[in-house]
Parts: structure tokens; C-alpha cells; sequence
């Protein structure tokens, strides 16, 4: 049963993140994103769905982050034709062809592995699909990262992406390497590495460029 503790940390957690939140999307803005804080996973999905224009090809890459706010259900249902890797029972050859598709889609989506409270955006990818089209190709980039995905500076979010999101991925996707057995990086040679490519996205750049900041704890 909740005590009148569970209640105080609750409210202090809700400001916490809040303040840290509406900071942050501050700071993306002046870094020319179209950048909003939103308290829970539903206000994010209404925000990401505004974003989508009608009829839009939308690629996205693996994330669970977007699983969870129901991101490419709430697409499908609206009609969207949707580029991704995941599908179930896609073959290796299908899943390529759907990777460089999503490459030149109009919209495409994306969690993030760590940002910093400069703005800075960290992604590492195992094959590199999803960083290249927040580089270069889509339309409109919609980014969308829980609060729990912050931190202080560079080398904290490095550290964050190394230690504990490629870690718990890859024991997530029953892969055989050794951050799945110790739970922190070896920076190893496994073939089933996913620590490969690592983008740090410091300004918006051309193209629109969108972050939803989500006051609940979302992805890995």
C-alpha cells in the first residue's frame, strides 16, 4: 500500500524530471530541433503522430522506445506505409531491402541511447542503418527518448551507451557476447558485436529534425 513517502518521492521525481526535461528541450531548440517535453507516453505518441504528415512513408529503426509508446501500431492504423527491419519472419535479404528503403523514407524514427544536458544526441548502432538516416536521407527525423536517457555530459552518455544500453540489448536479443554475460562493455570482437558505429549529433543541421522528451523512463 502507498505511504505518504511513496507519495512525497513520487511528486520530487515528477518535478525532477520535469525541470530537467523542459530544460533539455530548451536547449535542443536553441540548437535548431523542434524539440518538447511532455510528461507521460501518451502525450509523446500525440506529439509524434502531429509530426507525421498524411500518407507519409515512415521508416524507423529497432527501438524500444517506440514499441512502447505504440509508435508503428498508431501509424499502421492511420494507414502509413512502414519501413523497418524488425517485421517478424522478414528474411535477411527482405530486411536489407527494407533498411535501404527506410533510408529515403518521408518521415523516419528513432529512440535515442543517451543525450546530454548540452543537447548533444548519442546513438551506436550494430549495422549502422539507423544512425546513417539521422544523418542523411529522410525527410524528417522524429526522435523520440525517455528522461532516463540523460546525462551530465559527453562521457557520462558515451559511458551510459557503452554500459548499460548495448549491454542490456544485447542480452535483450540473446546475443553471445561478453557484455550479455557481465553486463558492461569489453569493447570486444564478437561477430554478434552491436557496438560498431557511434554518432554524437551536435546541432540539428538541415532538414527537420524533431525530439519528444518523455517524463517517464522508456527503453533500455
Amino acid at each position: 500500500m502507498p505511504t505518504s513517502a511513496d507519495d512525497s518521492a513520487k511528486r520530487a521525481l515528477e518535478k525532477f524530471r520535469r525541470l530537467n526535461g523542459e530544460a533539455l528541450a530548451a536547449q535542443l531548440q536553441a540548437l535548431g530541433y523542434d524539440a518538447v517535453f511532455v510528461p507521460s507516453r501518451a502525450e509523446a505518441l500525440r506529439e509524434l503522430l502531429a509530426r507525421v504528415p498524411e500518407g507519409a512513408a515512415v521508416g524507423a529503426g529497432g527501438s524500444l522506445t517506440l514499441g512502447q509508446i505504440g509508435a508503428l501500431e498508431a501509424l499502421r492504423e492511420r494507414g502509413h506505409e512502414i519501413l523497418t527491419s524488425t517485421e517478424p519472419g522478414a528474411t535477411w535479404e527482405e530486411k536489407l531491402a527494407l533498411r535501404k528503403r527506410a533510408l529515403f523514407a518521408d518521415v523516419y524514427l528513432t529512440g535515442v541511447n543517451a543525450m546530454t544536458a548540452d543537447g548533444e544526441l548519442v546513438n551506436l548502432d550494430g549495422t549502422g542503418n539507423r544512425v546513417a538516416a539521422t544523418c542523411f536521407g529522410p525527410g524528417r527525423v522524429i526522435y523520440v527518448a525517455g528522461i532516463n536517457k540523460l546525462a551530465f555530459d559527453l562521457e557520462e552518455a558515451i559511458s551510459r551507451v557503452r554500459n548499460h544500453a548495448a549491454p542490456a540489448n544485447a542480452m535483450r536479443l540473446g546475443l553471445d557476447t561478453p557484455c550479455a554475460d557481465t553486463g558492461y562493455c569489453h569493447d570486444c570482437d564478437s561477430e554478434q558485436r552491436i557496438c560498431n558505429r557511434l554518432v554524437i549529433h551536435l546541432r540539428a543541421g538541415r532538414g527537420e529534425h524533431s525530439v519528444i522528451l518523455v517524463g517517464e523512463p522508456l527503453g533500455l
